[in-house]
């Protein structure tokens, strides 16, 4: 019975530590997401990015974890994010999902 259950925790343990680190992923990717959309409504409207998170909030951006970074000058940003697992993640103004990797093109 103790074999038993140590096989099936052999295989539970990892299965759940991959779909803990997939959604820390997927968060990150939402907020960089979410964050992106923000840089384009607020370009919009003023006609320049901003490096600043507080400026986008009245454009549906509320800065959460992870913390998402922007560098910004009148015509291009770039937005990155580190996961709580440790992954990644960047977008600019000419990407249409999160890259891989910390730097902007």
């Amino acid at each position: 019975m103790v074999i038993i259950i140590g096989i099936l925790m052999g295989i539970a343990v990892p299965v759940y530590l991959n779909q803990r680190v997939g959604a820390q992923d997927a968060a990150a990717r939402a907020n960089l997401r979410q964050g992106a959309t923000a840089e384009q409504a607020y370009r919009t409207q003023n006609n320049a990015y901003t490096a600043v998170a507080a400026d986008l909030r009245p454009f549906g951006f509320n800065q959460g974890v992870p913390v998402v970074n922007f560098v910004a000058a009148a015509d291009t940003f770039c937005a990155s994010v580190t996961s709580q697992s440790g992954a990644q993640f960047h977008m600019s103004q000419d990407d249409g999902t999160p890259q891989n990797g910390l730097a902007c093109p």
